[in-house]
């Protein structure tokens, strides 16, 4: 795990480093991910070792802290909230009174898990997938009902208790929650009143648009609807809320030529790059800069700045030092 100041040319800082380790007896599937507050001040890492057992630890860069919060078969990953206090994450198994969306408070001596969300076991993409916390936190987005089509966008309020998705109707029942629109990706920079949506159509059918939601009256906005056949990456709102950036590739095997858009809200667009190795972009502090995952090579990364307004540095993927990466 690389922590990245995007005011220093420096390559980005070691926080964390792991590898194999002993698993109980079992299919050998591990994988890891991780979410971030929005200080940086606390993670929350979550390391799946077989089908039998997935951790979450909470890591603190500043003093080095590592610590075990739960474990379990079979969570999600997790979305940490904007002040740290608390993640969600889904677990998914056939008993009913453990599967759903969860929160779990992050506190030297936490309480149990409280269920946000439950959902029939049995159900193809079920439970409702934690995507990203309200900057104040008083609105979690999920991906619920996930189909051919695509999966929708929906919001529910944990202070509203425990509600239930009732994905016949494609609703919530019970507490306080409300299905917006079609979308996979949320940016929540323009508050409740314009939540950036993003959707992409799949191969069976869908919806590739970009958006605005309120998420007290459901209202839309569309923004951007592309007239050829493409695929969009999550929109980005730039800190004044005047444009957003996004990734649109047109769809073909790994590797296709994609192109990056800066977006105006009044329709006018402009090319900031164009390659088959552009990744995960995000918008510096102060909106001069955008940042993004770049680079083929298997052992070398890259953070760019696409406008070229300066910063960025290269990374090892598994080790060394640039340029001499293992």
């Amino acid at each position: 795990m690389l922590l990245f100041d995007e005011d220093s040319a420096r390559p980005p800082v070691e926080v964390l480093r792991s590898g194999p380790v002993p698993v109980p007896p079992g299919p050998d599937v591990r994988s890891e991910d991780f979410s971030v507050s929005a200080d940086g001040r606390v993670l929350v890492l979550r390391r799946r070792l077989s089908e039998q057992q997935t951790t979450y630890y909470e890591l603190r860069p500043e003093n080095g802290v590592v610590r075990a919060l739960l474990s379990a078969a079979d969570l999600g990953p997790p979305i940490v909230s904007a002040d740290g206090s608390r993640f969600a994450y889904a677990r998914t198994t056939e008993d009913p009174a453990l599967h759903g969306t969860w929160l779990f408070a992050i506190a030297p001596s936490a309480p149990a898990p409280v269920r946000l969300i439950t959902d029939q076991p049995q159900r193809v993409s079920s439970p409702p997938q934690p995507i990203a916390w309200s900057p104040d936190g008083r609105w979690l987005a999920v991906a619920a009902g996930q189909s051919d089509s695509g999966p929708q966008i929906a919001v529910v309020d944990p202070a509203g208790g425990e509600t239930h998705y009732d994905a016949t109707a494609n609703a919530f029942v019970g507490g306080r929650a409300r299905v917006l629109a079609p979308g996979y990706s949320v940016d929540w920079r323009g508050g409740a009143s314009a939540l950036l949506i993003t959707s992409s159509r799949s191969a069976f059918g869908g919806r590739t648009e970009i958006f605005t939601a309120d998420v007290t009256t459901g209202a839309t906005r569309s923004l951007y609807r592309p007239a050829s056949d493409v695929s969009l990456g999550p929109a980005v709102m730039h800190p004044s809320l005047d444009r957003y950036a996004f990734r649109e590739s047109p769809f073909g095997p790994p590797g296709t030529t994609s192109v990056v858009w800066v977006r105006r809200l009044d329709g006018a667009a402009t090319k900031v790059a164009e390659s088959a190795f552009l990744g995960e972009l995000w918008w510096s502090r102060d909106g001069t800069r955008l940042f993004a995952i770049t680079g083929g090579d298997d052992s070398t990364g890259a953070i760019s700045n696409l406008l070229g307004t300066g910063g960025g540095t290269t990374f090892c993927r598994r080790g060394g030092t640039p340029p001499s990466c293992t």
